[in-house]
């Protein structure tokens, strides 16, 4: 039920960020663009580990890899 939004979430972040910066990919923007995938995973991980209140379900980290993976797919620039 909820895999779904959390997905969302972190393919509206990452590919506001690529059409931020026109689909163009640098080292001074990796940081940025890599942050809503790193946060996803990050609390999700916290919740296994019992650092943040949650369940843990890999269906959620599937769902954030796919998200981050798609938005590359529809934003990036490949020039």
């Amino acid at each position: 039920v909820f895999n779904l939004p959390d997905g969302l979430w972190v393919y509206s972040f990452t590919s506001f960020l690529l059409i931020l910066w026109k689909g163009i990919v640098s080292r001074s923007n990796l940081v940025y663009i890599i942050t809503p995938i790193t946060l996803a995973l990050l609390s999700e991980i916290s919740q296994f580990f019992g650092l943040i209140n949650g369940v843990f379900d890999f269906l959620d980290l599937l769902f954030y890899i796919l998200a981050f993976l798609m938005s590359f797919i529809f934003c990036y620039d490949k020039k």
